[in-house]
């Protein structure tokens, strides 16, 4: 079985998808900041998805549209479905299948549609290796018993001449 059996790319022929240069162009905002892009985050069968808009050219290739998902998913650690508009205005859905299933019945109004930041998640910080604490030298300090190495008792002779 294919680890992509259950990723689904389905057109949806009732709504068109939405349009990011559209969608700027029409509410009279500037074009898109860069480092973001139009998506929307919800619950779908009890699962955080990210559905992230791409163009038409990332669904047309398997190989790359995994690459997104890949990428989106190491950076928002979350379910994602990529959408995309077909030539006749339709949304084209790739992702878990039962997840595209329920999304291909929502109207794209009711999506929480915003534009998101993508900002690389920094990396990790460096951590030196600190040695472990050296117990102090107090007369009080006790050795613990498994360190103690026992010793045969000392005997002490006396020759007398």
């Amino acid at each position: 079985m294919s680890p992509f059996a259950n990723l689904v790319s389905s057109p949806k022929a009732t709504a068109p998808a939405p349009d990011p240069a559209a969608h700027a162009s029409a509410a009279g905002h500037a074009p898109r900041p860069p480092g973001t892009f139009l998506g929307a985050t919800l619950p779908v069968c009890g699962v955080e998805v990210l559905i992230v808009v791409v163009r038409p050219w990332v669904l047309a290739d398997i190989h790359e549209a995994n690459l997104f998902v890949v990428a989106f998913h190491e950076r928002f650690r979350r379910t994602i479905v990529l959408v995309a508009q077909r030539p006749d205005g339709a949304a084209c859905f790739y992702g878990p299948a039962e997840i595209v299933r329920v999304l291909q019945g929502l109207p794209f109004e009711l999506i929480p549609w915003r534009r998101l930041l993508l900002r690389p998640a920094p990396p990790p910080g460096w951590r030196l290796p600190l040695p472990p604490p050296r117990p102090t030298a107090h007369s009080s300090a006790r050795v613990p018993n498994a360190e103690v190495i026992a010793l045969p008792p000392a005997r002490h002779h006396t020759t007398v001449r």
